[in-house]
């Protein structure tokens, strides 16, 4: 049997033309069959990787939406406070001031949510270049900038209150020092 073996290893040389050709491409073999698992188990990897990116993409665009429209009706809240003219004029502008930390813990929050989908995106199309890959990441670009013009018109919303309030404190402060001023001419 080793004699066989022997001679069809010598008849590969001979067909071959070359020396030790057999062993040669039984290392090439091996060699190649490595590489093939490695590169599988690297595929793998990077589609494992991707896939847990997509999941946590979307598990955390569901827990911060949750926490957006807490937000929501927190920044509602304090406008229905700020608004509410039966209130005094100090606890209306604290309403505001709160507002506007309100809005910048929003704004945080719902980038961060895009921020997550553009990375899921992102990956996608760098593991499968297509038009649609390009466009998912596009719109969630694009929705990114929905987010930041959302968030700046209840920001420019606020900044206008700011201004109407302190308006509305140097009136009410005006009226006061009238009051005082007529209340004194009448002792007088």
């Amino acid at each position: 049997a080793q004699k066989a073996k022997e001679a069809g290893k010598e008849f590969v040389d001979v067909i071959t033309g070359i020396d030790g050709s057999y062993e040669k491409g039984k290392q090439l073999i091996i060699e190649t069959s490595r590489a093939v698992v490695d590169y599988t188990s690297n595929i793998i990897k990077a589609a494992d990787a991707n896939t847990k990116l997509k999941n946590d993409a979307l598990l955390a665009v569901a827990v911060n939406q949750g926490l957006i429209e807490k937000y929501d009706r927190q920044a509602e809240q304090l406008r229905q406070i700020r608004d509410d003219e039966s209130l005094t004029i100090e606890e209306r502008i604290a309403a505001n001031e709160k507002l506007a930390a309100v809005l910048d813990e929003q704004e945080k929050l719902m980038l961060a949510n895009v921020d997550i989908q553009i990375a899921a995106a992102q990956a996608e199309l760098d593991r499968n270049n297509n038009i649609e890959n390009q466009v998912a990441l596009i719109e969630a670009q694009n929705e990114k900038l929905a987010v930041q013009a959302q968030i700046e018109g209840f920001r420019s919303e606020q900044l206008i209150n700011v201004n109407s309030l302190l308006r509305e404190q140097a009136e009410l402060e005006n009226e006061r020092v009238e009051k005082q001023k007529e209340a004194a001419e009448d002792i007088v």
